[in-house]
């Protein structure tokens, strides 16, 4: 996901730009700033709000007899831990998107955190309230983010039932 910094940057140096009537550099050199500050200091903090509140979400598993709330829960704590393998990737082909996915939320909440400090000057000359504008801003980046899981989630999926088809036939 690091490989997506760039256009991330590029994407919101472009609404920057046109929100806060800055020239192009000076509004991607911004993101540029913020990116890289909410993404060094912000990662941390967006997995412990994610283990925090995959905590709270195991809460009614543990209080209901439900295979569907258990496996809920399961994948909430699991976001939280799981690392890229190949053998992962192999026999749990739909998981590593799925916690991606999962994992976007919190990062959300801390990007927008980490960022809005980097426009508060430009935004209140404007008279444009500078949370609210990078709200706006990063719902365009965390939109192509949440793309590119989902549609590593697809490809995975009709990979495996590929897979799991020609196990059917052949064997």
């Amino acid at each position: 996901m690091l490989s997506l910094l760039v256009p991330v940057i590029l994407i919101e140096g472009i609404l920057l730009s046109q929100a806060l009537s800055l020239h192009w550099l000076t509004a991607t050199f911004i993101s540029l700033k913020a990116n890289l500050t909410s993404t060094i200091l912000g990662c941390p903090i967006a997995w412990f709000l994610q283990f925090a509140t995959s905590f709270l979400v195991s809460i009614p598993a543990l209080f209901y007899d439900n295979e569907m709330l258990e496996g809920l829960s399961n994948l909430a704590i699991l976001a939280s831990f799981i690392l890229p393998s190949p053998e992962l990737e192999e026999k749990l082909f739909w998981l590593l998107p799925l916690c991606g996915i999962v994992g976007l939320g919190p990062a959300y909440l801390v990007s927008v955190w980490f960022e809005y400090p980097f426009i508060c000057k430009q935004a209140q000359e404007k008279k444009i309230n500078p949370k609210s504008l990078m709200y706006r801003v990063n719902l365009f980046s965390y939109a192509l983010l949440l793309g590119v899981w989902c549609l590593r989630l697809a490809l995975n999926l009709l990979h495996g039932v590929e897979v799991n088809l020609l196990s059917c036939v052949f064997f």
